[in-house]
């Protein structure tokens, strides 16, 4: 009894001891190259993480906010709930004395001065309160530092460097930094191994991924086909109901999307309802309510049959599975030596994924067909014989006889597989990488923050739906 009293003990003080040193000299940075921004003028915007202590950092998660009128050319953005507000979002984990950075173009889209938005942390579990900002110039560069004042709880210090002088805010919150539990020693190498693998011998994030040179070389071909400045010619002759369906472009195959009688703006109505009430149950902890709206979502998806029974079967842990799998799949953070930790995916589980994250495409047999099928045109144009590694994009049979296998000759594409959940959560993280790169383009980029990326998979899904044996 003694020596379970010493080690509770123990296990308490090193709780403590953790909880008050895990963001102790932790800094986060905000910087832009330029000192003024032109009408239509891009600019470099640096973002840097740093940990400057002995003690690593399981996990650590930053929301920053910035001004609509500062488009974000490249990057994930999300929406947010302050008018003429856009958010980006880093979630990593953090070794001693290491600082990441991130870099984003932006482009100045309206004259006049914008005051700095904020940059806060938003996991773990405490959230500060947003500082009132002072007037600045349209470029600045700002940095947050955590501190921890003894008997005061954690605050957060934040110093505006810009043209109008210094101005300095020290918003407080509480709570304790927690991070996520962490897979064991073996299931990492385990991990790593298999990534380096399927990598070409290198783990894969966003950055690395879209630095390769036939990911960058896909994504030039396809961005003039999101532009609508070259043709995209696709037809089949649907069953339900029956007609021919065809489109000679990938916005035009957005505007026909159908999915139970409803076109892409009844469809997207419907899902900001379920996308509500998830990200609401996720907020409060309310794992009743989470398990009633994908529950609802596997209903409208059609995927309920099986998926319903797991869901059910994980009860009281649904909530809390699902958020650890969501973190580690945001794009913006989401890196391949994490992926063998997520156990649940499918065509049902991808779509409770979308809607917990924001540019997380649903990827689904159709989707995955379609990123296939796009694959092969772009390798038939360019005489490249053999599928890179990189973009083999799996696919999902139908139920009926309609040929969803983007294979031909020697481009070769294989099946997804349910026992497989990992090659399906790196096919899906793959193709938000590449459509999170396109969305801007054309007509995709005037729509809604929100919208961009769902039209895009849109497209992607009424194409998927049969494709030609052989490129034409």
């Amino acid at each position: 009894v003694i020596a379970f009293g010493v080690m509770g003990i123990a296990a308490g003080a090193i709780s403590l001891i953790w909880n008050r040193l895990s963001l102790e000299d932790v800094t986060y940075e905000r910087e832009l190259s330029e000192n003024r921004v032109f009408l239509n003028e891009e600019v470099t915007m640096t973002l840097a993480l740093t940990n400057r202590k002995p003690i690593p950092l399981a996990w650590i998660n930053v929301e920053d906010e910035v001004p609509d009128d500062l488009h974000v050319i490249e990057g994930d953005v999300a929406a947010n709930v302050k008018p003429s507000i856009q958010t980006l979002e880093h979630s990593t984990s953090m070794a001693w004395y290491e600082r990441i950075r991130w870099r984003y173009r932006l482009r100045g889209g309206r004259r006049g001065l914008h005051p700095p938005a904020t940059a806060h942390r938003v996991r773990g579990t405490a959230a500060p309160t947003a500082p009132e900002s002072p007037a600045a110039s349209s470029i600045w560069r700002s940095s947050w530092t955590w501190r921890r004042s003894p008997g005061r709880g954690t605050r957060l210090r934040r110093s505006w460097r810009s043209g109008c002088g210094t101005a300095t805010r020290r918003p407080t919150f509480s709570s304790s930094e927690t991070g996520r539990k962490h897979d064991g020693p073996r299931t990492r190498r385990r991990n790593r191994r298999r990534a380096r693998r399927q990598n070409g011998g290198t783990l894969m994030n966003r950055e690395a991924y879209l630095e390769r040179e036939c990911v960058r070389a896909f994504i030039e071909w396809l961005r003039p086909r999101a532009r609508c400045e070259k043709r995209f010619d696709h037809h089949y002759r649907m069953l339900r109901p029956a007609r021919d369906w065809r489109c000679s472009s990938l916005w035009e195959a957005h505007e026909k999307y159908r999915w139970r009688g409803e076109d892409f703006a009844a469809t997207q109505e419907k899902l900001d309802g379920f996308r509500y009430e998830m990200r609401a149950a996720k907020e409060t902890g309310d794992n009743c309510r989470f398990v009633t709206t994908a529950l609802e979502v596997l209903k409208w998806g059609g995927v309920a049959a099986h998926n319903s029974k797991k869901l059910c079967e994980l009860g009281d842990r649904a909530l809390r599975t699902f958020s650890t799998a969501a973190c580690r799949l945001k794009p913006s953070g989401a890196d391949t030596s994490l992926l063998g930790a997520v156990k649940y995916m499918n065509s049902g589980w991808t779509k409770v994924y979308a809607l917990m994250l924001d540019d997380f495409p649903i990827y689904d047999g159709r989707v995955g067909a379609a990123m296939g099928y796009l694959v092969r045109q772009y390798c038939a144009e360019n005489r490249i014989d053999e599928v890179p590694e990189l973009l083999r994009f799996r696919w999902l049979a139908g139920k009926g006889n309609h040929n969803r296998n983007p294979s031909a000759g020697s481009w070769e594409f294989s099946r997804l597989n349910h026992a497989d959940p990992r090659t399906w959560v790196e096919c899906n993280v793959r193709a938000a990488w590449i459509l999170g790169e396109v969305r801007y383009e054309g007509r995709f980029g005037e729509l809604d923050a929100n919208r961009r990326l769902r039209a895009l998979e849109a497209a992607l899904f009424m194409i998927g739906y049969e494709l030609p044996c052989e490129s034409p």
